[in-house]
Formats: structure tokens, C-alpha cells, sequence
């Protein structure tokens, strides 16, 4: 989880990834993501990789339900824009 704050883009990217991949055993790092998340001066592929990774991981909090929906109304990506209301999307399956 540390390289989600210090590491290089690239680190970040593929640490989200893989916890992302890790699905709910990583719920643990969800509050590092939801930080991450919210950093606009993260690369296009790091933050549409971090609101990947908060789909797959689930167990929704509200502050990861605030960062997906600000992710996807105020991100100026609009790829990253489409994946945080994807990962909306997965939360209101779960539901």
C-alpha cells in the first residue's frame, strides 16, 4: 500500500491493480485508494486504475461512494470519468 503514496506512477498504477485484483481481502486499502484517488495531479492511467480497483474491491463505504461519484462527475478524463461510473455501476449490482 505505501507505493500507492510514494511510489512512481507506474508503481501506482500496478499496486492499484493488483489490489484491485485481490477483490475484497484488499478492503483494507480502500481508504489509500479513495487519497490516491483524489490526487489531480495523478496520470490519466493511475487514476482510472485506482477507480477500477475501488469496483473490484467493493464493501462500498460512503467515502468510496464520494470519491467514485466525484471521480466521475469532475474528473477531467473522461476515460477515468466512464470507470468510476462503472465501478458506481458495481456497487449498485451489489446492492
Amino acid at each position: 500500500v505505501e507505493s500507492l503514496q510514494q511510489g512512481d506512477a507506474e508503481a501506482r498504477a500496478q499496486t492499484a491493480d493488483a489490489l484491485g485484483a485481490i477483490g475484497a481481502d484488499a478492503n483494507a486499502a480502500k481508504a489509500t485508494l479513495v487519497a490516491a484517488l483524489a490526487e489531480p495531479d495523478l496520470p490519466v492511467a493511475v487514476r482510472f486504475t485506482l477507480a477500477e480497483a475501488l469496483g473490484e474491491i467493493g464493501a462500498y463505504t460512503t467515502e468510496v461512494t464520494r470519491a467514485l461519484v466525484d471521480a466521475a462527475l469532475r474528473d477531467p478524463s473522461p476515460e477515468v470519468r466512464d470507470n468510476a461510473k462503472e465501478s458506481l455501476g458495481e456497487q449498485a449490482a451489489e446492492a
